[in-house]
């Protein structure tokens, strides 16, 4: 190609890239950008859920420890003390935070975080796990954790065997109990 160019670089590249064929993988040397990728919009995951599962609404059920002890030492002393309504305290002790829970659906709970604006605070339990019933009594009995919680986040607490449960565990892929979650309540993103 030198030869023909008669020594000239210049023309050597031009009369070598004149030979090459016309379509090419090669980017244009006009330095012409490919013009940008328009943009889609679209729901990704639907938030309600219901196609996939039941929407039969399932009791919040939490194992009993303390009921379950108390029978199991009257059953070791042949104590046959009559049941009551009065809750004992071991029932006060592991009882679930109920007035800092937010008491409705998964989707009720997001959609009343983003309308005041804060974040989701999730607790996901599995009434099997003692560890579970610890939480109740040593994490969400502080005074200073209630305080941060009722100012800043919408508390729901869910037991992983109910629908809502079970839903939650399966997106966010949740297998150790008990779970807790922050969320941001305008993507459902999870911030552990």
């Amino acid at each position: 190609m030198m030869q023909l160019a008669d020594g000239n670089i210049n023309a050597a590249v031009e009369l070598y890239l004149s030979q090459m064929p016309e379509e090419s993988n090669l980017p244009s040397r006009s330095g012409d950008v490919l013009p940008p990728i328009p943009p889609t919009s679209g729901v990704l995951v639907n938030e309600n859920f219901h196609q996939t599962y039941s929407t039969r609404q399932q009791n919040v059920s939490l194992r009993n420890f303390a009921a379950e002890a108390v029978e199991y030492r009257n059953a070791l002393t042949g104590n046959g003390r009559p049941n009551s309504d009065k809750p004992t305290t071991l029932e006060r002790l592991f009882r679930p935070p109920l007035e800092l829970m937010y008491r409705g659906s998964w989707e009720s709970a997001r959609r009343e975080a983003e309308s005041r604006n804060r974040w989701l605070l999730v607790n996901v339990q599995d009434p099997q796990q003692f560890a579970c019933q610890v939480l109740n009594r040593d994490v969400w009995s502080c005074s200073a954790i209630r305080d941060l919680i009722e100012n800043n986040f919408i508390f729901w607490q869910v037991m992983q065997n109910t629908t809502d449960g079970q839903r939650f565990t399966n997106y966010y892929n949740v297998h150790f109990f008990p779970h807790i979650a922050i969320i941001d309540p305008r993507t459902g993103k999870s911030y552990y």
